[in-house]
């Protein structure tokens, strides 16, 4: 049987989130044996979040109401929050409601944020290996896409003009990278089966013009199933 594990797949930290998985696939009621399949993630099942808000113009008086536009305007912006996220929160603040004026410490905040700025790649990476080596995380939401958005903190993964910051590729590298399997070539033995190692999530395995989604939900030793329909010879 063909088996595929990439080497950060061994990271013991992360084994509650990977399945050592055994596919078999049929066709026609036969295993599909002896054949070049390609498996490959989808997405995730841990839920990499980050609040929306960014993507949605204010209005002019900054409030709100159901009217106003609840699709992004910039889709430069939006499409690097959703090669990223998985996940998102909307915006709610009960001040847009009970406005009241306030004495906000912007200047000690916005110099804080800077500071942290200065560290956030090395630190997004090292936060998330965290979250993720827990059992018990199932999801986590990151305060702020954009620079700027809150209050004027360069907090975000991308900059006001929406390019990314070093903290975007880092968190990318691992959430697209080291953590997901890109497509694989595999080869099936004569029950029709390949092994492979992936963390937790959708998958696809594909062969000969057909392909066939399947979910691996727990870490560990797995078994999945799936049967190509393959056209008429």
């Amino acid at each position: 049987m063909t088996s595929y594990v990439r080497p950060s797949f061994s990271d013991p930290s992360l084994r509650h989130r990977i399945a050592d998985a055994t596919l078999t696939l049929t066709a026609g009621g036969a295993p599909f044996a002896g054949r070049e399949v390609v498996v490959a993630q989808r997405g995730h099942r841990f839920l990499f979040g980050c609040t929306g808000g960014d993507l949605v113009p204010p209005r002019a008086d900054g409030g709100g109401s159901p009217g106003d536009p609840a699709v992004p305007e910039d889709q430069r912006l939006a499409g690097r929050f959703l090669d990223l996220f998985n996940f998102t929160t909307l915006p709610f603040y009960w001040g847009g409601f009970e406005p009241e004026r306030g004495r906000p410490e912007t200047e000690r905040m916005l110099k804080l944020a800077r500071w942290f700025g200065d560290r956030q790649a090395g630190a997004i990476s090292r936060h998330y290996r965290t979250l993720l080596s827990h059992p018990a995380v199932e999801a986590s939401t990151y305060w702020g896409f954009q620079d700027g958005g809150w209050p004027g903190a360069p907090g975000g993964f991308v900059r006001a003009d929406g390019t990314p910051k070093p903290a975007y590729d880092a968190l990318h590298s691992l959430v697209m990278g080291e953590w997901w399997l890109s497509p694989t070539t595999l080869v099936t033995d004569d029950d029709g089966r390949v092994r492979f190692s992936g963390f937790l999530g959708d998958y696809e395995v594909s062969a000969a013009g057909r392909s066939a989604a399947f979910t691996l939900d727990t870490a560990g030793e797995a078994a999945a199933a799936v049967t190509l329909t393959l056209p008429a010879s």
